[in-house]
């Protein structure tokens, strides 16, 4: 018939060959299978092998897999909104962040109680996800570096993320959502979203830790970050970084951060540099930092101490 295969509630069996199918149909009466140049398509939409399996891909396809798999993970990666950060390196940030807030204490009516049994969170729920929280440390380490990393390497951590991310998501929704005495203060620690019915930031608006340090040519550079975060540079949400500096001798230093002749700037970005020009080489670089909201004043946070650099 043209290069059709007809098989009438039979089977076809290949011990040790293959069958190659090009722009032609394998049609069962009952249960058609259908390949169109190299695709198999069944009108069910599976296919069951019990006893084997099917292999096709060779190893620059695997990683080219994993790429396209990485790919449409990055597509549907949370939003801006979203609690869960999409990139691995903050979601781990913030996984670790999670995991170490329910293990520890929280202050509430003069005790100390360990915060996962204050909220009642069952053993069989909660080791389950500390024992994922191993895997994904040992699959993000292996894959989420760039030397020496393996495709399965990267396949094996994108797959522990989506899983890991899931039973998070799951976690929250059961033990921290829906529990009351989960209060926003809570939610916070442990970077979950506040409901919109508090008009209140969703980070703690502590002064920022903010180091400098001489990059020569009158250049200073800046790292700024919240207190939530270990080393990284990092911003809160909603809000912009503001510095009120000036440049002076050692004898001029400013008293608070609203003294007269204080320059006020704002920055988008927790890591920058700033070129204090040639003139002022020798001199102190004076300066406050803190939290601006974008919308609300009364959501401003407090000025850091004074911090202060020899321009080199």
């Amino acid at each position: 018939m043209d290069g059709a295969i007809q098989v009438t509630k039979g089977a076809i069996h290949c011990v040790d060959g293959a069958i190659p199918v090009i722009g032609e149909a394998i049609h069962g009466a009952d249960v058609a299978i259908q390949v169109t140049k190299g695709a198999i398509r069944h009108p069910e939409g599976a296919i069951h092998v019990t006893d084997g399996a099917i292999q096709m891909l060779c190893e620059k396809e695997k990683a080219l897999n994993a790429i396209i798999l990485n790919i449409i993970v990055m597509a549907l990666a949370p939003t801006r909104k979203d609690f869960i950060p999409g990139s691995d390196g903050d979601f781990d940030e913030w996984q670790k962040n999670f995991i170490s807030r329910l293990s520890g204490t929280w202050s509430i009516g003069g005790g100390f109680p360990v915060l996962r049994e204050y909220l009642n969170i069952p053993d069989a729920d909660w080791f389950p996800v500390l024992a994922e929280n191993g895997v994904w440390v040992d699959k993000f380490a292996k894959g989420g570096k760039k030397v020496d990393r393996k495709p399965s390497d990267t396949t094996a951590k994108i797959d522990t993320r989506v899983f890991y991310e899931k039973m998070l998501r799951d976690f929250v929704g059961e033990f921290i959502r829906k529990k009351k005495k989960a209060t926003n203060d809570i939610k916070r620690a442990l970077g979950c979203t506040v409901p919109d019915t508090e008009p209140s930031p969703v980070h703690s608006t502590d002064a920022p830790v903010t180091a400098l340090k001489n990059k020569g040519g009158s250049i200073i550079d800046f790292h700024n970050r919240h207190t939530t975060d270990q080393t990284r540079p990092s911003m809160l949400g909603n809000y912009l970084l503001e510095l009120r500096f000036k440049m002076g001798t050692v004898t001029q230093a400013p008293v608070s951060f609203d003294d007269v002749g204080l320059i006020s700037t704002l920055s988008s970005k927790a890591h920058f540099a700033f070129t204090a020009g040639g003139a002022n080489i020798g001199k102190v670089f004076y300066c406050y930092a803190r939290w601006k909201h974008l919308r609300k004043a009364e959501f401003d946070g407090p000025f850091s101490n004074l911090i202060q650099i020899m321009i080199a």
